[in-house]
């Protein structure tokens, strides 16, 4: 009997390690209030790839932070946090560059991974909205590690983009000794 691909498939869907990275809430202009939106399409998005079998989806914020890290130190923990989620966890990186951000995290993270995870390069997306423009240097190293690279409107087409990208991946997971 012909074995199915859709079984090894899910299986690898199940066990694959997906980070997103992106920008957390700024604060707005009205003291004390938080932009929730960025964080709340990361989270959106993370769900929306559990809910398709990607069971291990996670955010950086998802893992929990050191106790005790002195408040004039958390620039440098959360730098650590995803440096080493990157390095150490993640089989697929998910960066999404979202609309009326600086982005300079997810630009931080995705520098660190060329610099220092090359090899998860072709395991990796940058996801942007249509209203950002990537500089230079990182529209280089798309064209030079090979990454993929997609352009996004609205959480709707965000989650399309990320699960297509995810599931080629997992499906190439399958082929790879």
């Amino acid at each position: 009997m012909k074995k199915s691909f859709r079984e090894p498939l899910e299986k690898v869907k199940g066990k694959v390690k997906i980070l997103i990275l992106g920008s957390y809430p700024l604060f707005t202009s009205r003291k004390g209030e938080v932009n929730q939106d960025k964080e709340e399409m990361l989270e959106r998005l993370r769900n929306f790839l559990r809910k398709k079998g990607f069971k291990q989806t996670m955010l950086v914020k998802d893992w929990k932070d050191e106790e005790n890290v002195p408040a004039g130190s958390l620039d440098i923990h959360f730098r650590d946090k995803s440096f080493y989620y990157i390095d150490k966890w993640a089989e697929i990186l998910i960066f999404v560059f979202s609309p009326n951000s600086d982005n300079q995290s997810v630009t931080r993270e995705w520098g660190h991974m060329i610099d220092s995870a090359q090899r998860k390069c072709r395991n990796s997306v940058i996801l942007r909205h249509e209203s950002v423009n990537l500089h230079s240097l990182i529209k280089g190293d798309i064209k030079k590690e090979r990454v993929f690279e997609y352009e996004f409107r609205d959480g709707d087409s965000l989650n399309d983009l990320a699960f297509n990208t995810c599931f080629n991946i997992a499906y190439s997971f399958l082929y790879r000794t």
